[in-house]
Formats: C-alpha cells, sequence, structure tokens
C-alpha cells in the first residue's frame, strides 16, 4: 500500500479573499469549481469579476509574479500540477489586484474540500470528503479539532447551514476506499477553517457621563465594529427598554430621547442583526434625576402692588431650580384655600385677576412642587385703591349741611365733597325752581 503525504492545507484568514464581499474598488477573484484544495490532474477556472468596463485585459499573479495576460476574464489551469499550489490574484486596468486566493494541488488518495474564500459567521459551510480522481469512499467521518462532529455517519459532504465562530477549527475526514487493489480506511490531511466574526458583540453607551437630569436631551449609541471584508453590510439595530421593544428597527446606530423624564429610567440593551446573525449587548442603566423645586419668587404687576381699582393685577409665580412638571398655586393670607392650582412643564406660571376690587388688597404668596414638599415663596403686599373720576364726567358730590335749620327757597352754605378732590363749597336752591346743585370754587 502506497500513501502519498500530505502537501499543504488550507488556513482561512482576513488576507484571504472575501469572496462575495470583495468591495467594489477592487476585482474579486472566484474559484470554479469552488475548492481550495483539488486533486493533481484535475482542472480549475479562474473568474476576475470587476464593476468597471472591460479594458484592454487582465493580469494573472500567482505568489506575486505575473503569471500572463488574457483578453477574457477568465483563466483555465488544466491539467494541474503540484507547482500550480499556492496563491492567485487577478488585475483588471484600473482597478488594481484583487485580494489572493490559495489553491492547493493535493496527490493524497482522501481530500477534504472547503471553500476558498474567507467564512463568516452566518454563511452556509458546506464541505466535501473526496477520493482521489473521485473514486467512491464510504463509511464517511468527519473532525474537527480530533473530535467527531455529529452525525457520525454522514454522505460525502458536511453542510453547516448558518456557521458560528465556535465552528472553526482543524478538520479532517475518514472513509473507506479502494486504494491500488484493496479496500483500507484512509484520512485526509487536516484542514484549518476559520469563521470569522461578521461584526462585533454591540456595546449600549451613553452620550452623557452619570444620570441624566429629567428634560435634558439623552442619546443611546449601539456601538459595533464590521469585519473590513464586510465594511458594506448594512445592519439593523433594535432598542429595548426593560425588555420591551422600542419601535422598529434602525439603520442609525443612536437612539435619541429629546425631552427625558422620570418615566424614562429603566433597563437598556440593544441587539444588532444581519439576515440571522443576531448579537446582544449588556444591559445599561438609566436612572433620570429629577431636580428639586427652589428658590420660589412671586412678582405683582404694577410694581410694588400699587393697584387702581378696576385694573388688571398679574401675579407671576417663578422656580430658579427644578425639573419636571411644576405644580403652582397662589394663596391669600386671609384664605384657606387656593386661589388656583396649575400644573405644567414650566417653571414660570402667571395667575391674573383682570379688574382688581378693593376686596383684593391683602398679602399675597404662592408654591410650587415637583413631587416633594411644596416651596413657599416670599409674601407680596397688594393694596387697591379707589378709581379716579374720568375728565369731564358727572361729579358725584356728598353735601356737608353747616345749619339743620332753613327751609326751601333758602340759599344753603355748604361743603361739596368729591371723591378723591378737595372740599369745595356749593349752593343750592329750591328744587321746584329747577336748579341743580353747581360746584362752587
Amino acid at each position: 500500500l502506497l500513501l502519498y503525504a500530505k502537501v499543504g492545507s488550507v488556513l482561512f484568514s482576513p488576507s484571504l479573499s472575501a469572496g462575495p464581499s470583495a468591495t467594489a474598488q477592487k476585482p474579486t477573484l472566484t474559484l470554479d469549481p469552488p475548492w481550495s484544495t483539488v486533486f493533481r490532474g484535475e482542472s480549475v477556472t479562474l473568474m476576475c469579476s470587476t464593476s468597471h468596463p472591460p479594458g484592454r485585459g487582465f493580469t494573472w499573479y500567482h505568489n506575486d509574479k505575473s503569471l500572463r495576460s488574457t483578453i477574457k476574464n477568465s483563466l483555465r489551469i488544466e491539467y494541474t500540477e503540484m507547482s500550480d499550489t499556492g496563491r492567485y490574484q487577478c488585475e483588471a486596468p484600473g482597478s488594481g489586484r484583487s485580494d489572493p486566493v490559495l489553491l492547493t494541488i493535493s496527490n493524497d488518495w482522501l481530500i477534504l474540500q472547503a471553500p476558498y474564500y474567507a467564512m463568516f459567521e452566518g454563511d452556509p459551510l458546506r464541505l466535501r470528503c473526496y477520493g482521489w480522481r473521485g473514486a467512491k469512499v464510504s463509511g464517511i467521518s468527519y473532525y474537527r479539532d480530533g473530535a467527531n462532529v455529529e452525525p457520525s455517519h454522514v454522505n460525502s459532504e458536511l453542510f453547516i447551514k448558518q456557521a458560528k465562530t465556535r465552528d472553526s477549527g482543524r478538520y479532517h475526514c475518514t472513509g473507506s476506499m479502494r486504494t491500488e487493489v484493496i479496500v483500507t480506511k484512509v484520512s485526509s490531511p487536516k484542514v484549518s477553517i476559520s469563521v470569522q466574526e461578521l461584526f462585533s458583540s454591540p456595546v449600549l453607551r451613553a452620550a452623557h457621563s452619570g444620570d441624566p437630569i429629567e428634560g435634558s436631551p439623552v442619546t443611546l449609541s449601539c456601538v459595533t465594529q464590521l469585519n473590513p471584508q464586510k465594511s458594506d453590510t448594512l445592519l439593523q439595530r433594535f432598542f429595548y427598554k426593560d425588555s420591551r421593544a422600542l419601535g422598529e428597527a434602525w439603520s442609525s446606530p443612536d437612539y435619541h430621547i429629546p425631552v427625558s423624564g422620570l418615566q424614562d429610567s429603566g433597563s437598556y440593551h440593544c441587539e444588532v442583526q444581519f439576515s440571522s446573525v443576531w448579537k446582544q449587548s449588556p444591559k445599561l442603566k438609566i436612572a433620570v434625576k429629577r431636580i428639586p423645586v427652589s428658590r420660589v419668587s412671586l412678582e405683582v404687576q404694577p410694581l410694588r402692588g400699587q393697584v387702581t381699582e378696576g385694573e388688571r393685577l398679574v401675579l407671576n409665580c417663578s422656580v430658579t431650580m427644578g425639573t419636571g412638571p411644576i405644580t403652582f398655586s397662589w394663596h391669600r393670607e386671609d384664605s384657606n384655600q387656593a386661589l388656583r392650582t396649575e400644573t405644567r412643564s414650566s417653571q414660570r406660571m402667571v395667575y391674573e385677576i383682570s379688574a382688581a376690587t378693593e376686596t383684593d388688597t391683602g398679602e399675597y404668596y404662592c408654591m410650587a412642587s415637583n413631587g416633594n414638599a411644596p416651596a413657599p415663596s416670599p409674601r407680596v403686599k397688594v393694596a387697591v385703591k379707589g378709581a379716579l373720576p374720568r375728565p369731564g364726567g358727572p361729579e358725584r358730590l356728598s353735601l356737608a349741611i353747616r345749619s339743620a335749620g332753613g327751609c326751601w327757597g333758602d340759599t344753603v352754605a355748604g361743603l361739596g365733597l368729591l371723591r378723591g378732590t378737595r372740599p369745595m363749597a356749593v349752593a343750592a336752591g329750591s328744587p321746584r325752581e329747577g336748579r341743580s346743585l353747581r360746584a362752587g370754587l
């Protein structure tokens, strides 16, 4: 029995071709059949694909040395030899060189064939246990890092629908086949397969440092890193609060809360998805802080609280500190009940008396609270004075009689009192004479 030693194996690394994932700036080199290892004497076709219009031709490289130039974008190697093992690249005018592809030519009885391009999590992984020149192989078993891969007996191919990073390792297969004149159990050379991360596990970060203050904006960023060979992959992100989804998928890595409130406190996390690949971030606790109300003040208009009867009285209650909805109330010293109570997300509120009367005279204060004990303002005095007469209007007189005697027709001396003016002397006649009271100087 003559068995040939292993000539080479395939190691997948970021430096190898990304196959379908290569960027548009340079050509993509593919193999047909799509295996990294073939037997000596078999044929392989190399294809050079580019997004640029075809130029004058394509240049092919083997182990960084120019191999040949072709008009077509394909190069066929008929009846491969051991010397054909190595790294291949192609170059198209104006596009640069492709990423390298490693091709191994084997002289073994049994080989494990794996894809020539780099594998990423979520990709389908297909392995084939292949006998010399297509010879029949029975009782095939696959092994990873020396351990049998279930199921123990499979067909000539092992198919992993969605590869994961844990599927990385050194694989080989065994099987029974006819070598020379007898049937014997043979083993393939080992092949290193690396299933790379498509993107890193996400981390949820808050743009601010420390707990946010109520009313301030909050931005959460779901941070992950794409594999450089997959930089054109469009990821979707999902944000959760207390395990409940915050809307649909986001293409942006950021989730914004324009105005944060106490209800936004909770445990947040994000998930990143591409096709069948899902990854979840650790949880991030957000505690929105409320600033208690302080430094409450009450301003009166008109200034100094001097109001003429019938004028508008404005009581402006404000706070210097305090977040969230604030409840304002206005009070007068001689009243057990609030004159008015209102809650709004504002640090200033106004209570207005459209037409003040003398009964509105007194001391006023306001109180404000955002859930804590109400904080009062200093007291402000308000004095409502009587209204002045309108110019040219009727004069209202009160007559103070100096003499208790007299009769109709006599002249009466009295003191006319015009409200809001100095005393005036007046004379009054008999009403039967048709004379009315008049002001005297």
